[in-house]
């Protein structure tokens, strides 16, 4: 099996998905740290953000293009509908996960514990009732079928978890996502497979 390698932090929500999915694939995982104030960094990633997988010559950059090559690059469990509707719903999680959990749950982190070297438009409170709102929608979409997309996990499933758990260091966001049992549930079984226990950087470093 090939080897991919990595840039990212131990504890990005981004870099975690990556590694978790690669993991569900059955591909080793080379970890490097992700310079982005580094020269060099820019060849990798032009605006000097993380993840970036390299596999042999390839270089992909963006947590959503890099969880599709992995899914599409080898062989293991599909990770993604064979049907375009399938399809098109786990991409749609993939960027509800970037575009509206992200930045609430990122936010939080940096408002309990990075108050003066983050830039916040959101107090804690405010971005604790905003993180209920969105776990109010989770709860809504895993009751259904206990996953984000039909009956399997798919990408869309390892993509999110990071990024609960990331959120859940926090008193706050612990205190919420423990409030949701469909969420709960779901985490669970997530928690159970190998990959997880492969992938975590809270156990693993």
């Amino acid at each position: 099996m090939d080897k991919v390698r990595l840039h990212t932090m131990a504890l990005s929500p981004y870099g975690w998905g990556a590694r978790l999915i690669a993991c569900e694939k059955g591909v080793e995982v080379e970890l490097a740290a992700a310079e982005v104030s580094d020269q060099g960094y820019e060849s990798l990633h032009p605006f000097r953000k993380m993840p970036v997988l390299i596999h042999g010559e390839v270089v992909i950059y963006e947590s959503i293009a890099i969880a599709n090559y992995l899914d599409e690059a080898f062989p293991g469990p599909a990770l993604r509908p064979a049907d375009p509707v399938g399809r098109a719903r786990v991409l749609t999680w993939l960027s509800v996960t970037s575009n509206y959990l992200f930045p609430i749950m990122n936010g939080l982190i940096k408002a309990v514990y990075e108050p003066k070297s983050a830039v916040l438009t959101l107090t804690i409170e405010e971005l604790a009732a905003a993180l209920t709102g969105l776990m109010q929608k989770l709860e809504d979409a895993l009751k259904r079928t206990g996953c984000l997309v039909g009956e399997d996990l798919t990408l869309a499933d390892f993509y999110l978890i990071p990024h609960l758990k990331t959120a859940a260091l926090t008193p706050q966001g612990a205190s919420e996502i423990a409030a949701w049992p469909a969420v709960n549930a779901w985490m669970q079984r997530l928690e159970a497979r190998p990959a997880y226990g492969l992938a975590n950087p809270l156990v693993i470093g």
